[in-house]
């Protein structure tokens, strides 16, 4: 039931957040692409932060100033069993500002501030039970491992890197995610497929 809320719930958004910029002039600033890449992630748990890999998948769809935005992550803890799978909907605020670097000096890049809702699923780590010496706990086994549902708060930073105007590009996601049960926050490297500008 809570399932069927939320999806209720995105839809009526993404439409509304269609219908405001569909009937006005900022459909001609309207661009969308598609971000696919590998970064770290820490998952908060009982017994510390676990650090590990993300793999992350995220569309954007521009209107002017302001996007909204899917995104998938899924990351996993190294030698520990925490996991975390996120599906989240974000609204996000966008800033142009001129690359003053020296590869691509003079064009205009993106960086954008998201916030939404999410659903979240994965594995907790529970009390230890492996070998008594903690120093030989490197398998996930050694711990207690309890699945878990729930919703969170999604937070994103996204910088459109080499660069916006092109069709394809390389981009850097910060990521994270406030909920009752395993927040978790990352980094990852991204491929761009499509324009920012």
């Amino acid at each position: 039931m809570q399932l069927r809320i939320f999806l209720f719930i995105l839809i009526f958004a993404v439409f509304s957040f269609e219908s405001v910029f569909a009937s006005n002039e900022l459909t001609k600033k309207s661009f969308s692409w598609l971000n696919l890449g590998l970064g770290g992630i820490g998952i908060e748990s009982a017994g510390g932060a676990a650090l590990g890999f993300s793999v992350v998948v995220d569309y954007t769809k521009r209107y002017s100033d302001y996007a909204y935005s899917f995104r998938s992550i899924g990351g996993a803890a190294l030698f520990k069993p925490d996991e975390v799978s996120e599906f989240s909907f974000l609204i996000n605020k966008i800033f142009e500002y001129e690359n003053v670097g020296l590869l691509f000096k003079g064009n205009k890049e993106i960086i954008s501030f998201g916030l939404g809702a999410s659903i979240i699923t994965g594995i907790k780590r529970g009390r230890y039970i492996g070998p008594a010496n903690l120093d030989n706990a490197t398998m996930a086994s050694d711990y207690e491992s309890t699945p878990f549902a729930t919703f969170g708060l999604p937070i994103e930073v996204k910088l459109l890197l080499l660069t916006a105007v092109y069709d394809f590009g390389l981009d850097v996601i910060g990521f994270g995610n406030i909920n009752p049960v395993q927040s978790f926050w990352g980094l990852c490297l991204c491929l761009r497929v499509g324009k920012g500008l």
